[in-house]
């Protein structure tokens, strides 16, 4: 028997990773993947050729195994999709004047009609997306840092992810602040080309300078804004917000050894109500303590000698404790009265004895220390009456009734309902008290 003859070797082709190439690099709709299949049968008939045609014996040529056909020859690889695919023309079609629906665009839909032997639009692309699927979108942000998004196969854009950091601000902002400042004050800032915050000032009050010390005599600063004022209980009512312009005020009650130093310059006349706060008047033990039995002459007499001040008013006295809006708390350390905590808590065995200042943290208020003080009520500057919060005039700002024969007391010293912070009451001015003094910021 003759020698069996041998199996030729298909010479290897580029067309076979060629075809996969555009098959995968197709999008995802039908038409792109119908093109790609259209693609890929050219692209195998020529790999085909290139396997099988030729002969065995002579030179090579064009139309040999081994030496591929040229693909511009068959295909124009110069006209190619906005995709990266080549354009083949129009789809080709059987059955003349069938319509259909087609993917057309980003996700969108066209009517065709077989005309000719291929399919031709005859409708616009309808219901597109906002993008082409695997679209990406990159772009800086407005504080300096950079993002990008990818579109998706249902032709809508994905989140933006961050691919840069962004910095503290947006370039050329600027903003008042109170971080990295003591109590009360704020500075100002500017935010850089490369959006980092630069301070402008050095930390400062808002209110402009503050008096720091001595200890009892420290100024806060009140920020201007709202605070909810009242309740609904009785000559408390009615619970409403107010406006408030920014103000100072004590932190403490005035001490027996600021009301010395008003009486020592003559600022300050009359003998304290009782003979016991007058003896404390004159006993350095009581120096910081604060003032009692003071009338409300004398408590006027005292803050216009003290830098031209006046007495708190009831609202000054109000928000400082409470604290801005949205706070409606009923008592100083929440909505649940707690015995204890109160100088005069003899209702459940708590009496504690009068101290000097500071020494009542457990009922100091939002801005403001000691809040209440035994044995003492503070005078307010406003005239009493028990309808004035039903007043237009007393949101904003207000300075009391314009007249009338009782002024208001604040602060009261024990008992549920008399230790609110929104309980007032009335005193004829003869009657005696502590107080605090405040001023209107710079």
């Amino acid at each position: 028997m003759g020698a069996r003859p041998q199996a030729r070797e298909a010479p290897r082709s580029p067309y076979g990773s060629l075809a996969a190439y555009f098959y995968c690099s197709a999008g995802g709709s039908m038409f792109d993947r119908l093109y790609a299949a259209r693609l890929i049968g050219l692209v195998s008939t020529l790999a085909l050729s290139a396997a099988c045609g030729g002969d065995d014996d002579g030179p090579a040529s064009a139309d040999d195994a081994g030496v591929a056909p040229d693909l511009a020859t068959v295909l124009d690889a110069g006209d190619v999709t906005d995709g990266g695919m080549p354009d083949l023309g129009p789809e080709p079609c059987s059955s003349e004047g069938e319509t259909r629906l087609s993917d057309c665009g980003s996700c969108g839909m066209q009517q065709q009609t077989c005309s000719g032997g291929t399919w031709e639009p005859t409708s616009e692309c309808l219901g597109e997306g906002e993008c082409a699927p695997g679209a990406l979108d990159q772009e800086n942000t407005d504080m300096c840092g950079e993002r990008q998004r990818l579109c998706s196969a249902t032709c809508t854009w994905n989140d933006w992810s961050l691919t840069e950091a962004e910095g503290e601000c947006v370039a050329g902002t600027s903003r008042e602040t109170d971080e990295g400042c003591g109590p009360d004050q704020t500075k100002q800032q500017f935010c850089t080309d490369g959006c980092a915050w630069e301070d402008m000032t050095a930390c400062e009050s808002s209110c402009g300078p503050l008096r720091t010390a001595p200890m009892d005599s420290e100024e806060v600063c009140v920020p201007a804004g709202p605070f909810i004022r009242g309740d609904d209980r009785e000559t408390n009512a009615p619970s409403a917000t107010v406006m408030m312009s920014a103000y100072v005020i004590d932190r403490y009650p005035v001490t027996f050894r600021r009301y010395r130093a008003c009486r020592a310059a003559s600022g300050c006349r009359g003998d304290l109500y009782s003979p016991e706060a007058e003896a404390e008047a004159n006993d350095d033990a009581f120096l910081d303590y604060p003032v009692r039995d003071v009338s409300y002459a004398q408590a006027i007499e005292f803050c216009a000698w003290d830098g031209g001040r006046h007495l708190t008013t009831e609202a000054e006295w109000e928000k400082a404790v409470r604290g801005p809006a949205p706070r409606d708390n009923g008592w100083t350390y929440g909505d649940t009265y707690e015995c204890s905590r109160w100088p005069d808590g003899s209702e459940c065995g708590a009496r504690n004895p009068r101290a000097p200042i500071g020494s009542y943290a457990a009922v100091s208020g939002y801005y403001i220390e000691d809040s209440i003080i035994p044995e003492s009520n503070q005078w307010m500057s406003d005239w009493y009456a028990s309808a004035y919060f039903s007043h237009p005039s007393s949101l904003s700002d207000p300075t009391g009734a314009p007249a009338g024969t009782q002024r208001v007391f604040k602060g009261s010293m024990g008992g549920e309902r008399l230790t609110r912070i929104s309980q007032r009451a009335p005193a004829y001015p003869e009657y005696r008290g502590a107080f605090r003094c405040a001023r209107s910021a710079l």
